[in-house]
């Protein structure tokens, strides 16, 4: 698949052809029908926003929806077909404050696309925890700016 990816210490970003994710436990892999491009993103690709990103070898964008492709072993009621918008903030949902249902302050949360491989590719592996339903009549642009 082609992903646009950025390499720590270097200025600017390649579209590059990697393998398709695989989706782990809890996880679903999606074909990406839209991916916003922010300012972090072009910021990164800049050269401005290098100390965010937190892997040598990243594929940028944090907002996303697409269509679920494929299912691993815990994705819930998820199934091929469902359309979906991703949260960009990935938390781990067992520390203090998940327990507790304050997970926007997740001591382990990550950011597609700052702290793993992100939506500005073909394919996007996502956890179940960050999906929301995307309604068949809110087209996939529109909900990737607004799961964000």
């Amino acid at each position: 698949m082609r992903a646009v990816r950025y390499h720590r210490g270097a200025t600017g970003v390649r579209c590059e052809v990697v393998p398709v994710p695989e989706p782990g436990p809890g996880e679903v892999l999606i074909r990406v029908e839209a991916a916003g491009l922010c300012g972090t993103d072009v910021s990164i690709a800049y050269g401005g926003a290098q100390r965010m990103v937190s892997l040598p070898v990243l594929t940028l964008g944090h907002e996303a929806a697409g269509t679920i492709t494929a299912t691993a072993d815990g994705a819930g009621p998820w199934r091929a077909g469902d359309r979906v918008a991703v949260s960009p903030i990935v938390t781990c949902g067992h520390c203090k404050y998940c327990d507790r249902g304050a997970s926007e302050t997740c001591n382990d949360a990550t950011v597609f696309g700052l702290g793993r491989d992100g939506a500005l590719a073909e394919y996007l592996a996502a956890p179940v925890s960050a999906l929301v339903r995307l309604p068949d009549n809110v087209p996939a642009p529109v909900g990737a700016i607004t799961a964000a």
